[in-house]
């Protein structure tokens, strides 16, 4: 069986069953967006180069690593927050979209940007720890958990900025 059209076939049917009626559209927070974004949502609005028919509509597309081509929103929307809203009922469809990458607190750095690691000093435990080798990263099973870890660190560290991000395993593993 050829892995890029089942992937692109189950990427048709998530978008199928995300479209719900606006009735039933979400409400849409900060956390929401953040986690739509880790999972490779994206909403875009249209302009002339896309067609009449999409000049000031709003549309979201979903693409992770090693996809093929990315899913786009079945609908378009009047405003920026339908579109979220419908990429989360879509999320909401499929959780599993957040379950395939792992979670890491990037740092913003001089040098280039850095991952937090695990410390392995316990006695000096606000010690802001970074490392360059994905390796050494220290990762989340969710999103809410590293969320949780990048906000102790910036108020640990307020003069210092972070992001919560994703790598899939063959960044970690160094095999791309």
């Amino acid at each position: 069986m050829d892995t890029t059209n089942a992937v692109t076939s189950a990427k048709q049917t998530l978008s199928d069953e995300a479209a719900l009626p606006d009735s039933a559209m979400p409400q849409v927070g900060e956390e929401d967006v953040s986690e739509l974004q880790l999972a490779g949502f994206q909403v875009h609005l249209g302009s002339v180069v896309d067609g009449e028919e999409l000049n000031g509509r709003w549309w979201w597309t979903l693409s992770q690593p090693r996809w093929a081509e990315a899913e786009c929103s079945r609908d378009d929307f009047d405003t920026e927050d339908a579109a979220w809203a419908d990429a989360v009922r879509c999320l909401r469809s499929d959780p599993s979209l957040l379950d395939k990458m792992d979670y890491v607190v990037r740092a913003h750095c001089v040098l280039g940007d850095r991952w937090l690691t695990v410390p392995s000093d316990e006695d000096e435990p606000g010690t802001l720890v970074t490392t360059s080798d994905p390796m050494m990263t220290a990762r989340f099973s969710d999103f809410r958990e590293a969320r949780q870890a990048m906000m102790t660190t910036a108020r640990q560290h307020p003069e210092r900025m972070f992001r919560v991000d994703t790598m899939d395993s063959d960044e970690l593993t160094g095999s791309k």
